[in-house]
């Protein structure tokens, strides 16, 4: 593994990265300078022991997307192939071949999740690279899918060609409902045939606009009371009303 770590300047000085704490950012070059040629990190809670970090410092990084993770525990930095460019002869690849195969590189060469079930469409823009760069240096090759995606990453505007139509993906819904809501819809989705992400928008539209009707109903401002005045005002009240009804 090389011993050498770079950052991009378009990463680590965009106001979407300095607007962290510092702690998170301190997190984000530590797991840079740990991860191996893939950019992949084995044992980031044990790093954010190391360095005096937190778990909020982890979980800000990856809702800004700058560190996506896995079930294994194993963690990515989103923009490696951004920050760093390894030479062939001395990139050794990663040992987290499942975690790697869960990953396509998108023309900017930030990893991106793949698709949860394959009738999610591609738009038919499949390509290779071979991304030779210059000082005979070599980027790794991988088969790049791109996806016109609106995500929170700090490059990812740079990248668009003039106006287009942002077509329904996965990585479209996540900032509208939350993974966790889109991920319901995805699993529902899976039990029917010939179904795509468009079915899934459309459930994640009816059910959401269907829970917040729902929840406009609880969102009432609750009365404050002070029962002790109110049971005095009571008693009172009787007491007064008997002494009218006494002869």
């Amino acid at each position: 593994m090389s011993e050498k770590r770079m950052f991009s300047q378009k990463i680590v000085e965009s106001d979407h990265f300095t607007d962290m704490p510092l702690s998170s950012q301190a997190l984000y070059f530590h797991l840079g300078m740990v991860a191996d040629d893939d950019g992949f990190v084995n044992a980031p809670k044990k790093l954010i022991r190391a360095i005096g970090a937190s778990e909020d410092d982890m979980k800000l990084l990856i809702a800004k997307r700058f560190i996506l993770s896995f079930d294994s525990g194993v963690v990515v930095v989103k923009h490696w192939l951004m920050n760093n460019t390894i030479r062939k002869d001395r990139y050794n690849p990663t040992q987290y071949q499942d975690e790697m195969s869960q990953l396509d590189v998108k023309d900017n060469k930030s990893y991106t999740e793949k698709p949860l079930f394959s009738t999610i469409p591609d738009n038919g823009n499949q390509m290779a690279t071979n991304g030779i760069p210059s000082g005979n240096q070599m980027a790794t090759q991988y088969s790049i899918v791109e996806y016109s995606i609106v995500e929170s990453s700090v490059v990812e505007s740079t990248e668009t060609q003039g106006p287009a139509p942002t077509p329904i993906t996965y990585d479209t819904l996540i900032p509208q409902y939350g993974k966790a809501f889109v991920d319901e819809r995805v699993e529902r989705a899976k039990k029917y045939k010939n179904t795509n992400m468009d079915t899934v928008a459309k459930w994640c539209k009816e059910d959401y606009e269907h829970q917040k009707k729902t929840n406009s109903f609880n969102n009432f401002p609750q009365r404050k009371y002070d029962y002790d005045k109110l049971e005095n005002d009571l008693l009172n009240s009787q007491a007064k009303k008997n002494e009218e009804d006494d002869p």
